[in-house]
């Protein structure tokens, strides 16, 4: 599972319950319902139900756009979730799972959405929601790995800004590139590993010759 991390919870949740509850007008359709499974820090469809270690991250990226729906437009996914949503499909080329970020269950949850001709705000945000969980953890792997206990909290502090950026890019693709570190030998492992996963795919399961000799 994913490692938690929790700093200044009973002062996040006591704020996102106060802007759902009207303290902080919302006005984007379905902003109310984003707030609250927000809060609630769980989707239960998902592979990795309990999303209480990206609440933090969760809470400010949302507070940018006081809750309004980040990848939803209209009732229906937008260019830039289904650009994100390939992304994370594709997060075996580095050295990723992909079910990690619920890969098999997008092409179900962008056409059940896509079918309803006007999707009740709760439908709307455990979409949303569900896509910012996904890319929260993808950004924090390919950007400083999966268990890194050297991370300062001031790079972390940058994630919200991070999501940000792919949310509103014109290709995510783009800004997720950026994330990569930057080294030869991150690039060098990369290739390296899809080297060696074309070897095995090709592999035709022939035996070595039996030798007399140890070798």
């Amino acid at each position: 599972m994913y490692p938690m991390r929790s700093f200044g919870l009973p002062l996040v949740v006591a704020s996102v319950m106060a802007s759902a509850a009207g303290v902080d007008p919302m006005k984007a359709p379905g902003s109310s319902a984003i707030a609250s499974l927000v809060v609630n820090g769980r989707i239960e469809e998902a592979r990795w139900p309990d999303f209480s270690d990206a609440r933090n991250d969760l809470v400010a990226f949302y507070q940018l756009n006081s809750y309004a729906p980040a990848w939803v437009v209209k009732g229906a996914p937008n260019a830039q979730s289904m650009l994100l949503i390939d992304t994370l499909c594709a997060a075996r080329a580095k050295g990723l799972d992909p079910e990690d970020y619920d890969a098999s269950k997008w092409p179900a949850r962008v056409t059940a959405l896509r079918a309803m001709r006007v999707p009740s705000e709760e439908q709307v945000a455990r979409f949303d929601v569900a896509l910012s969980v996904a890319a929260q953890r993808y950004v924090r792997a390919v950007r400083w790995g999966r268990l890194n206990p050297a991370i300062s909290d001031a790079q972390l502090a940058e994630m919200p800004e991070m999501l940000r950026r792919v949310a509103t890019a014109r290709d995510p693709r783009v800004e997720l590139a950026a994330l990569d570190p930057q080294d030869h030998g991150y690039r060098r492992t990369e290739a390296a590993l899809a080297r060696y996963r074309t070897l095995a795919h090709d592999d035709d399961g022939e035996m070595l010759p039996a030798t007399k000799k140890p070798i």
